[in-house]
């Protein structure tokens, strides 16, 4: 979903939600690699959530 985001120009147009959606993916990933798979699909989901309001957002403009 972030792909996506970045591909609709989510960096520019909608950069809260784009930098949140990257930041909190890559907890996410630190969260797995450190064997907390609760945290970590906790985190992601935080991730999805700003990437899909980034792209509804864009899609708006």
């Amino acid at each position: 979903m972030i792909a996506e985001l970045k591909g609709a120009g989510g960096e520019k147009l909608v950069p809260y939600e784009y930098c949140s959606a990257e930041k909190f993916l890559e907890a996410a990933k630190l969260e797995f690699d450190h064997n907390d798979f609760k945290m970590a699909k906790g985190v992601a989901s935080r991730s999805k959530s700003a990437a899909k309001t980034g792209l509804s957002e864009v899609k708006k403009k």
